[in-house]
């Protein structure tokens, strides 16, 4: 809409409309952004920050960890991404930031954590556990156990592992659950006792209809659906987070310059790509069916680096058929909605936070227009102001 006006006051949006009807603030300072496209801060609703250290941190390198999570977090935000969700981090170092950015210590983008996702022995992930932020455990006691380690931590969802991973170990079992539903119900009911959210991995319809038989919020990937996991999803309200980047980031997917600085030649082993090209075209079919039913989508690319993958994954979804607006929504109210938080996020509202970014041109033709705000704000704070260019 043109001619539009917004009144930030602290970190609260306090008036948003028609600029003719704008009422007048005494003292008020200026920001002129003509012809440029308002939003709300996009969120990343499938983000880790262990994933993307080339050399994988282990135990004695905690400190550059941390200096190096705090970089992609500053990086994610200053590329429009005022939100992100992840999904499972070694060593607290999650936890950590996302206190330190609610603190306003350091100014970083708003963060929902899961501390370490759990899975089973022989699980996705398992034995890699230092470097990707896992806890194994095995039993509906070890489950329950680890769940409380998590919520005590500070967690604020919990992420749980029940099938294999398209891109994995050998002994990942894609088709499968890899966990009992009494090991996963003892984990979940941790979390819902405390009236906190579930994250489940789930790559195939059995690891779909576990999630809907525990209360999941969320399924991860999703790589191959059927019509029945499709209708579990719609009928238990469950969000999908499609991760198309895992399987997408392939050589002739990549069509710009701007993907391929971001996914491509990133040194990835020949095992790696072939695993890809095999999962690629069922992963999209799942995909396209889960949309044309109505099933709501998250948007998160499960890999890095940030914001680049971020925005590669926003364009994935738009060539996967859906439309500019659908691909904006997923980023914006529906993330603020699967974290609880759309009474103050997703939307450009008076009374909302002010978490505001703004493009130079219209995003609803081409969702890449995205990748280079000219302005960022979280909590009314700049992150890029468009008065001192970078």
């Amino acid at each position: 809409m043109p001619d539009q006006e917004v009144h930030v006051a602290g970190d609260r949006i306090v008036w948003a409309g028609p600029r003719l009807e704008a009422p007048t603030f005494a003292d008020a300072a200026r920001l002129e952004l003509a012809d440029a496209f308002l939003l709300p801060g996009l969120g990343d609703a499938h983000a880790h920050f262990a994933l993307l250290d080339p050399p994988q941190p282990k135990i004695e390198n905690v400190p550059q960890h941390m200096a190096l999570c705090l970089e992609i977090a500053t990086n994610a935000l200053q590329g429009g991404f005022t939100m992100l969700r992840v999904l499972g981090g070694a060593y607290g170092v999650d936890i950590a930031m996302r206190d330190m950015f609610d603190r306003s210590a350091v100014l970083g983008p708003r963060l929902w954590v899961a501390g370490e996702a759990l899975t089973p022995s022989a699980g996705h992930m398992a034995g890699r556990e230092e470097a990707w932020g896992i806890r194994v455990c095995d039993g509906a006691d070890g489950f329950r156990a680890a769940a409380r380690a998590q919520l005590q931590a500070g967690a604020d969802h919990l992420k749980l592992v029940v099938t294999g991973g398209a891109i994995g170990s050998a002994h990942d079992v894609t088709n499968a659950v890899t966990v009992t539903d009494d090991e996963a119900r003892a984990a979940a009911d941790v979390f819902h006792s405390r009236g906190r959210p579930v994250v489940v991995h789930a790559s195939c319809p059995a690891g779909v209809e576990l999630a809907a038989r525990i209360g999941s919020r969320t399924v991860e990937h999703g790589y191959d659906l059927d019509e029945r996991s499709i209708q579990l999803l719609v009928d238990h309200g469950m969000w999908l987070t499609p991760t198309l980047a895992v399987t997408h980031q392939l050589p002739g997917n990549l069509l710009d310059e701007y993907e391929k600085a971001a996914l491509g030649n990133r040194g990835l082993p020949a095992w790696y790509m072939k695993r890809r090209e095999e999962r690629f075209a069922v992963h999209r079919a799942a995909f396209e069916r889960a949309r044309d039913a109505g099933v709501k989508i998250l948007a998160g690319p499960d890999t890095g680096p940030r914001p680049g993958a971020s925005h590669c994954e926003l364009a994935f979804l738009s060539r996967a058929g859906m439309s500019a607006y659908d691909v904006i929504v997923a980023a914006t109210l529906s993330f603020a909605e699967a974290v609880d938080a759309s009474d103050d996020l997703g939307t450009v509202e008076a009374g909302k936070l002010a978490d505001l970014i703004a493009v130079a041109e219209n995003p609803l033709v081409d969702v890449r227009r995205l990748r280079h705000p000219l302005l960022v704000l979280r909590g009314g704070q700049f992150a890029v102001d468009p008065r001192r260019p970078n």
